[in-house]
């Protein structure tokens, strides 16, 4: 059998202070619950947390590895991401900036795979505001206004 682990200081019995959490890699049958295809729950199972607790939630600094490979540097308020992060997905892609309840939002950075980039601004996993695309050369392409991640022609 294999069980998750948790390797560091405790509080009144709780996680405190500085920790590792190891999750079980096992499979996950939530597709009962949640009716989101299996294959999508079990990549977005964490694999591995190594970082900061308070009162027995992931608070301050942390880095979050995903069962895909994808990974989370950043700070974490009461096990959600929130301040400055960097995520590395697992296509090759990564985003730089802003975290607000979980989510990319603020200012931030988006890079795929192929080098196309947008700086700007972000709200709730969206482009949203103004924000600058540039092409994969790294010489700009446009600058634009978003809203839910489609571009505003006025």
């Amino acid at each position: 059998l294999i069980f998750d682990r948790y390797e560091g200081s405790f509080c009144k019995s709780q996680r405190h202070g500085y920790g590792e959490y190891f999750f079980a890699d096992g499979s996950c049958d939530a597709e009962w619950v949640t009716r989101i295809p299996k294959s999508f729950i079990q990549n977005l199972i964490v694999r591995y947390y190594k970082g900061e607790y308070s009162s027995g939630a992931k608070h301050g600094y942390g880095v979050f590895v995903y069962r895909d490979e994808t990974r989370f540097e950043g700070t974490f308020t009461n096990n959600v991401k929130e301040g400055q992060g960097i995520m590395y997905y697992s296509d090759g892609s990564k985003y730089v900036g802003d975290y607000h309840f979980g989510m990319m939002d603020g200012q931030g950075e988006y890079v795929w795979p192929n080098g196309v980039k947008f700086i700007g601004e972000w709200r709730a996993d969206e482009r949203h505001g103004f924000g600058q695309m540039y092409f994969s050369d790294n010489e700009p392409a446009y600058r634009a206004r978003w809203e839910h991640d489609q571009r505003v022609f006025d």
